[in-house]
């Protein structure tokens, strides 16, 4: 079981992504809609999530702003980048996610491309 932390500003979808990685096993830690409170709760959060799901276009910071960041705090966070702008991902990868996953996507690839983070 991973700790997982939810960066989505779309309600509907980030509450599929908890209710399915839930059904797998996953504890979800925490859903946020903006870039700013998911570096707040990352910072805070002790153990930290085993993983971090940050979607792009997020409220009052972006998710590339998001990722930066967060790896400031700590470099060796798994981030999974999760976005419907197939244009940002070089440099989602370039500044240190270790995946993306390109919306839309099935709730099957979700789960393949989470438990293929966790075991990197």
């Amino acid at each position: 079981m991973a700790r997982i932390l939810i960066a989505e500003d779309e309600e509907s979808l980030a509450n599929l992504y908890n209710l399915v990685l839930k059904k797998h096993g996953h504890e979800v830690i925490a859903i946020v809609p903006s870039g700013n409170e998911v570096v707040e709760i990352f910072e805070k959060s002790h153990p930290k999530p085993d993983l971090i799901i940050l979607d792009h276009r997020l409220e009052k910071m972006s998710g590339l702003e998001a990722l930066k960041e967060l790896l400031k705090i700590d470099p060796s966070a798994k981030i999974l980048f999760a976005s419907a702008d197939d244009s940002i991902m070089e440099d989602a990868i370039s500044s240190g996610a270790i995946d993306y996953i390109g919306k839309p996507f099935s709730m099957q690839e979700l789960v393949e491309v989470v438990n293929t983070c966790l075991s990197h």
